[in-house]
């Protein structure tokens, strides 16, 4: 089975432009909810140094071993959804200033922030992966959630166990209903709690804020949406960081 790398990205409040990618399986979607989209291709990244638990490993793989068997029983996709938020205040790595110089950094008084979610499928053997992401302005609410959803229906070609957090929001009247009204394709489990290495997504968002996010403020949310794209640019261009976000869950 083979899967294309592309990203799903919702402009904000609904606006942006399509663009097809050369070579795709997949057709394009047609988020008639959410008004036109912007698909970009895009690829996974590599694990953080340093993240997690590295005594968890075995134990991550053991707990979700049940998961990736029933996949393999229903021949379903195994999808992995995590949220994450961008800010134009920076994460702060290294820097570098003259010696006996303080680093300063300007941040703008009144920053705002975006917020996205991803969703990777993998294939079984965790050789190649697809990427779904979504950014909205603000927080993530259950609306959003629940478009993402219906963004998933239109990619999948099977059926779907997914896998995410007790998130509020996961957790919610409205999201559980939509849950409910896709249970002929789509299967939920819970991660387990406190538990963010068994997600092959954490890294993901590690490698937006070590590389493309750190230590430069942006302007507006036009440019901070620009460098998360960058970001996803530089992952696609390469593909062996892919397999070290699955690695990362010790489930591949």
């Amino acid at each position: 089975m083979g899967f294309g790398n592309r990203v799903v990205d919702f402009a904000a409040r609904g606006r942006g432009d399509l663009e097809d990618l050369p070579g795709a399986p997949f057709p394009s979607p047609s988020l008639a909810d959410s008004g036109p989209v912007r698909v970009e291709s895009a690829a996974s990244s590599p694990p953080g140094q340093g993240t997690g638990r590295k005594s968890d490993c075995p134990l991550g793989a053991i707990s979700l071993a049940p998961s990736k068997k029933k996949a393999s029983r229903l021949n379903a996709w195994l999808v992995f959804l995590d949220e994450s938020g961008f800010s134009q205040r920076p994460p702060i790595r290294a820097t570098w200033a003259p010696r006996g110089c303080t680093p300063v950094i300007r941040e703008p008084f009144n920053w705002q922030r975006l917020s996205g979610i991803a969703a990777v499928l993998p294939s079984p053997d965790g050789r190649r992966l697809r990427w779904l992401l979504a950014i909205h302005p603000g927080s993530i609410r259950a609306s959003h959630l629940v478009q993402f959803l219906r963004a998933l229906s239109r990619h999948r070609r099977k059926p779907v166990i997914l896998l995410w957090d007790r998130l509020p929001a996961h957790r919610s009247r409205l999201v559980q209903q939509a849950v409910q009204t896709c249970r002929a394709w789509l299967h939920t489990e819970w991660l387990p709690a406190y538990a963010p290495e068994l997600n092959p997504v954490e890294p993901f968002w590690d490698h937006l804020d070590d590389t493309v996010l750190a230590n430069t403020p942006a302007d507006d949310l036009r440019r901070l949406r620009q460098r998360v794209h960058q970001g996803l640019r530089h992952v696609r261009r390469h593909p062996a960081i892919a397999r070290g976000f699955l690695r990362y869950t010790g489930l591949f």
